[in-house]
């Protein structure tokens, strides 16, 4: 199917119609993205007895149902009504095959006064020197004019006619895999005939009709399969696959011993639906529905006279190429919507940043010196806590340390206290440490030693209490203390109250952090 042509994106709806004896067998397919599917099926019994108004209302309401009132009417003859000959012609006949057709039906027809429509296939083969074979079909126009006048009577009115045999073949090579290159022979039975159609390398080189005893049809097909092979000149390595339309049981077990494939309709057009597999009898109306959709290199046979074909107004051929043209428009604006729109969404965006960027650059300096104030008091608030904690733990230092212990260097950073300096028993420090309720975690941070005057240096690392007890002055022990801790000299030399100095050594203690002693009990 052509992709660039309007029939591709609309959808488009084909009747397949074929006589059978005393039926009628009517079949609507769906044609849209080169995918097809299959709208209804319906068989008409007893069509022969029934009145002509009861025939067209049958056929009018299947087409109203399935609302295909415009759609196109394919017609199947059975192989019995179309006569087929095979011409083997010179490759310049192809200049001017209509007269050269001509002159052949001169001995085709037993009489001249018999009128005839025709219409021929031809392919030309690459032999030495090349030829063209021609494959002509034959119907006369009474048997003609008989169907077209079954159809006018029923409302319908076709747009091609052809042989079942040619649709039939048709349907497999565009639908069955690999069909279009191996050989491969369709058949169908409707007993006692069967009709068959053959392919080689997607033409048609056998179309014909043969009558079967159901008993010994093995050995009929085997036949069928030796002449299509001598006719289409295959050697007896290559094989032929054999496709089977209608119900494989009328093979009566033959396909166990022969390569036969029974071909696939087309999906139901309504998902829900269940797929139905046609009969026999049914699938020539099948096929040809499937033969109305227009597709590339496709059997182009057509039994219809050119003068009777039904050709569309310039009218309605302007409607559908506008129509197809407003739906490629607005296909194209569908395809541009989100890029437009992100283009038009981005200016907008990038106008409100620009209006907004002096107040955003005002909020950012706000924020900015909030953040200083904010740093600086939590600097100032560190500072004040660190220095009650520094007093704090100075003045415990200043009751529990020895006279004979001096602090040079007293530092207080994240809970961690430093002490550096000098005493008579530095070792007896750490345990004298541990017993204040400010301290814990006392420890020696390096080994001590002794300076000119026989003075121990120490460096001792401790944690601070937390929390700490800065309720209160911490003085000296109260009398409720006084029973559960042992009387304490005063300390010599405390450290100040600054880190950053300490006293000379051998200065006295200032008078204000000295402690009294106290007796022993």
């Amino acid at each position: 199917m052509d992709l660039l042509s309007p029939g591709a994106v609309l959808k488009q709806l084909s009747l397949g119609v074929a006589f059978g004896p005393d039926a009628l067998h009517l079949s609507l397919l769906s044609s849209q993205w080169e995918r097809v599917r299959q709208v209804d099926a319906e068989t008409i019994e007893g069509f022969q007895a029934m009145a002509p108004d009861q025939r067209r209302h049958r056929v009018q309401s299947f087409l109203q149902r399935n609302r295909a009132d415009q759609c196109s009417v394919v017609l199947a003859l059975p192989r019995r009504e179309v006569l087929l000959r095979q011409l083997d012609l010179p490759v310049e006949a192809r200049d001017n095959l209509a007269k050269v057709v001509d002159y052949q039906l001169v001995n085709l027809l037993p009489s001249e006064e018999q009128a005839v429509a025709t219409d021929t296939l031809a392919v030309r083969e690459e032999s030495d020197p090349p030829r063209l074979r021609v494959t002509l079909f034959v119907v006369l126009r009474s048997t003609l004019g008989s169907h077209l006048d079954s159809c006018r009577e029923l409302g319908l009115a076709p747009d091609r006619i052809l042989p079942a045999a040619v649709a039939l073949a048709e349907y497999q090579r565009a639908n069955a895999t690999g069909a279009a290159a191996a050989p491969g022979l369709v058949l169908r039975l409707d007993p006692p005939r069967g009709e068959l159609a053959g392919l080689v390398d997607g033409r048609l080189k056998l179309c014909k009709e043969f009558r079967y005893d159901p008993s010994t049809l093995e050995e009929s097909l085997e036949s069928e399969l030796e002449l299509f092979r001598g006719e289409a000149g295959l050697g007896e390595e290559v094989p032929i696959k054999l496709f089977l339309a209608g119900d494989g049981q009328a093979l009566g077990g033959a396909e166990e011993r022969l390569p036969v494939r029974t071909l696939s309709p087309p999906r139901p057009a309504v998902s829900s639906r269940p797929p139905v597999r046609p009969s026999a009898a049914e699938w020539p109306a099948l096929a040809a529905a499937f033969s109305g959709f227009r597709r590339k290199d496709a059997l182009a046979v057509n039994l219809l006279p050119a003068e009777q074909r039904p050709r569309k107004s310039r009218g309605e051929r302007v409607s559908t190429y506008a129509l197809a043209g407003l739906n490629a428009l607005l296909l194209l604006g569908l395809l541009l919507q989100g890029p437009v729109q992100q283009r038009a969404l981005s200016q907008r965006m990038s106008r409100e940043r620009e209006r907004l960027e002096p107040a955003v650059s005002a909020f950012r300096k706000v924020e900015a010196e909030r953040n200083l104030w904010r740093d600086r008091a939590g600097l100032l608030e560190r500072h004040r806590n660190r220095n009650a904690h520094l007093l704090a733990a100075l003045a415990d230092l200043s009751l529990i340390l020895p006279r004979d212990s001096m602090v040079r260097l007293f530092n207080l950073e994240d809970g961690v206290v430093r002490l550096q300096g000098t005493s008579g028993q530095a070792a007896s420090l750490p345990r004298i440490l541990e017993d204040s309720r400010y301290l814990k975690e006392v420890e020696l941070v390096s080994g001590i030693t002794r300076d000119s005057k026989g003075r121990e240096s120490y460096h001792i690392q401790a944690r601070l209490e937390d929390p700490l007890p800065l309720a209160g002055n911490p003085g000296p022990p109260g009398p409720a203390d006084a029973g559960s801790q042992p009387p304490r000299p005063p300390t010599a030399d405390p450290a100040p109250a600054d880190a950053s100095q300490a006293p000379a050594e051998g200065a006295p203690p200032p008078a204000s952090e000295s402690a009294p002693q106290e007796a022993a009990p």
